[in-house]
């Protein structure tokens, strides 16, 4: 009867011990054999441009960008994710928001939520940009942004919003560089700015790094958007008697600017407009007045990068014009996302967001891109920031635009002082 009794009980005994070994080698063979991903056919790249109101124009050159990148990518078959195993075509989603922040902030939720988009590219300008980030990191999706500048968008420390554009309190730095590099050297400045967002901070930037390097403020004006006529100030910045005037402004802005120092004969050394002169009808309405004036741009189609001269030769012929950085920076910004998949091997967005922090001086069509922190001249912490990012001091010469600042990338002497008005 005992013997039995311990016959069962070694078998009771061998059978727990049987199902403990199965269930650790299941567990183990669980660790080790990880299910595959779900089916994917393609890379969503989800966007929203403005391809009609105030920002159509460059909102549709973005998209011509972006369209000439997709193109060539599934061109050679996609990209490949080694999660999957193979390449993976790239499937751009975009819809029209009407240059309207609260629009585009639908339209983000829309490209999360119901299109399931892999990664996001930021829309057009600072404002809908700052609008539409916080949609990003709500939903921990990484957005790209390639055409917003102010430092507000960095400063906000988001964890999945990156700034491929320069930021403008960077300008300032190509602004010393020009100081820097005229003989004689200037040694005073008057700087005047629209009071909005994006040349507010330009300029202020710019003044602190320009007196840090020993140049004297001698006049200083914020005035606010709408202003028309700008002759008193005008006035009062002559009066100064600077040997660099500085005016941080948009394009209409600039020209009435430009026609209103003519008619005082406000003549300085030096005449940097920020923006304006980069429009193509700038020289036409100047003509031999706007030689020598300076101007910026964040890229140029000149620049010795890789794939430019490709890529301008392939612009030209689809777009009959030259391209501007509204379409080099998107097309940049899919050269980097391409990178970064293939770094993360991986959509997954915690994992490509770690390969755009560890990805170094991927080339680009504007230059190699590194993304970290920066301190900017007003003491705020940026992040995640493209470091490489350069905004460049352009001078009207024979009627072209051609790279000033930095030296290393211009092969033209810089005309100083400027020439002055023909009557």
């Amino acid at each position: 009867m005992s013997y039995k009794k311990g016959v069962v009980k070694t078998t009771y005994i061998a059978i727990i011990i049987a199902i403990i070994v199965i269930a650790a080698i299941g567990g183990m063979a669980y660790m080790y054999m990880k299910p595959a991903p779900p089916a994917k056919e393609s890379i969503k790249v989800g966007i929203s441009l403005s391809l009609s109101g105030g920002f159509a124009a460059p909102g549709q050159r973005q998209l011509w960008g972006l369209t000439m990148w997709v193109e060539e990518v599934n061109e050679r078959g996609g990209i490949y994710v080694a999660e999957y195993g193979k390449k993976l075509k790239v499937s751009l989603i975009y819809y029209d928001d009407r240059s309207d922040s609260a629009t585009a902030t639908r339209l983000y939720e829309r490209l999360i939520t119901e299109d399931k988009v892999d990664i996001l590219l930021g829309p057009y300008g600072s404002g809908i940009t700052l609008a539409t980030a916080p949609i990003a990191e709500k939903y921990k999706v990484v957005m790209l942004s390639q055409m917003a500048a102010a430092d507000t968008i960095p400063a906000k420390g988001y964890d999945y919003v990156f700034t491929l554009l320069a930021v403008a309190s960077r300008f300032g730095l190509s602004r010393v560089e020009l100081l820097d590099s005229l003989s004689p050297k200037p040694k005073t400045f008057a700087l005047l700015t629209s009071n909005e967002l994006y040349p507010l901070t330009v300029a202020r930037a710019t003044k602190t790094l320009w007196e840090k390097a020993g140049y004297t403020s001698v006049f200083y004006e914020e005035y606010p958007k709408g202003v028309t006529d700008f002759s008193a100030i005008l006035l009062r910045a002559k009066a100064a008697d600077p040997e660099v005037f500085y005016a941080v402004c948009y394009p209409a802005d600039a020209f009435v600017i430009m026609r209103q120092m003519k008619d005082i004969k406000f003549a300085p050394k030096l005449i940097f407009l920020d923006d304006g002169p980069n429009d193509p009808k700038f020289v036409e309405v100047f003509g031999k007045e706007a030689e020598g004036v300076f101007t910026q741009m964040s890229w140029h189609w000149e620049l010795p990068f890789p794939g430019v001269k490709e890529f301008v030769e392939k612009f030209k012929a689809r777009y009959n014009e030259l391209p501007r950085h509204w379409s080099a920076y998107p097309y940049a910004a899919g050269q980097f996302i391409e990178k970064a998949i293939e770094k993360a091997g991986s959509l997954d967005s915690a994992k490509l967001r770690a390969a755009f922090l560890e990805l170094k001086d991927v080339p680009t069509i504007v230059g190699p891109v590194t993304f970290g922190d920066w301190t900017n001249p007003m003491g705020e912490k940026l992040k995640q920031i493209n470091l490489g990012a350069i905004n460049f001091g352009l001078q009207i010469q024979k009627g072209e635009m051609r790279v000033a600042i930095p030296r290393k990338y211009s092969s033209v002497d810089i005309i100083y002082p400027w020439p002055g008005w023909a009557s």
